[in-house]
């Protein structure tokens, strides 16, 4: 059999087999869907933590975010583009307080460009311990900037430009004396809480100035006791040395007593023993006589 003929064999068992269904993964096709859907209709967002920091970027966040000179840093304040950081400083507040979402209109200023926008910060609510933000951007409109115009209407363009720039100065100015009031306000209640925590602080010193002067008054006491019982124990202990003497006094008289009592027995026995004898020789003179 020649190999040509093992090659057509070949091609026709591929040929006769069933062509087989390419599968997919519901859930990895979800997934897919879900991601286009985000990249696509999801506006341009940062998720930051509880100091302000930014841990993820979603979108196309450039037109919000400018990294300043200097070395690189992740604080969303300090990357806020211009016309930013006084409505965010605000609203990153109310939310934290509140745990409840914030919405303000700003106006970002890329050179000659003016860009309205829409931020929203709100909690996230899958993780609320850890006291994470999500910060959205959208765009209002679309961003002006000057265009092409003929001589005879760049007058009336010039003009409303400069109308345009006075309603944003206006913006801003209002925003900067809400933030200033707000400032103010938290000012107010941080100097009230600082007032109850030094009243605080300083009755807490009373009382610890007062429980010191009890330990001393205690210690005084102690020391007191102490010079007392060394008084009575150097007292005892001259007691007990006058105890020690009378009972060696004691001991040494009765040791004399007993040694002198052992020594006057055999005398007092010598002494019966010789009146006797000479009683019987007076009575044996006698008799004699008498016969």
């Amino acid at each position: 059999m020649s190999f040509s003929s093992l090659g057509a064999s070949a091609r026709l068992e591929q040929a006769q087999q069933p062509a087989k269904q390419e599968t997919h993964d519901p859930a990895r096709v979800t997934d897919l869907a879900r991601r286009a859907l985000l990249e696509r209709y999801a506006p341009a967002s940062v998720l930051i933590d509880q100091k302000g920091r930014i841990l993820y970027f979603h979108g196309p966040t450039q037109d919000y975010f400018a990294q300043p000179s200097g070395e690189p840093t992740r604080d969303l304040l300090a990357m806020a583009r211009e016309g930013l950081r006084l409505g965010l400083r605000s609203a990153l507040r109310q939310a934290t307080e509140t745990r409840q979402s914030v919405t303000f209109g700003a106006q970002i200023r890329q050179g000659t460009t003016v860009r309205p926008v829409s931020v929203t910060v709100a909690p996230l609510p899958s993780q609320p311990a850890a006291g994470l933000l999500l910060v959205s951007f959208e765009s209002t409109v679309e961003p002006t900037a000057p265009a092409q115009i003929s001589p005879r209407r760049s007058k009336r363009a010039k003009q409303g430009g400069d109308v345009a720039n006075r309603h944003a100065l206006e913006e801003e100015l209002r925003a900067t004396r809400a933030e200033l009031q707000s400032t103010l306000e938290q000012m107010d209640s941080v100097v009230e809480e600082q007032k109850a925590a030094n009243e605080e602080i300083t009755s807490v010193n009373e009382e610890l100035q007062s429980t010191n002067e009890e330990l001393e008054t205690s210690k005084e006491e102690l020391q007191s006791y102490n010079e007392e019982l060394h008084t009575v124990n150097n007292q005892l202990q001259h007691k007990i040395r006058e105890l020690e003497d009378v009972s060696n006094d004691q001991s040494n008289l009765l040791a004399g007593t007993d040694l002198q009592a052992s020594e006057t027995a055999p005398l007092t026995a010598a002494g019966f023993s010789i009146k006797g004898s000479k009683s019987q020789g007076a009575t044996w003179h006698q008799r004699s006589c008498d016969v």
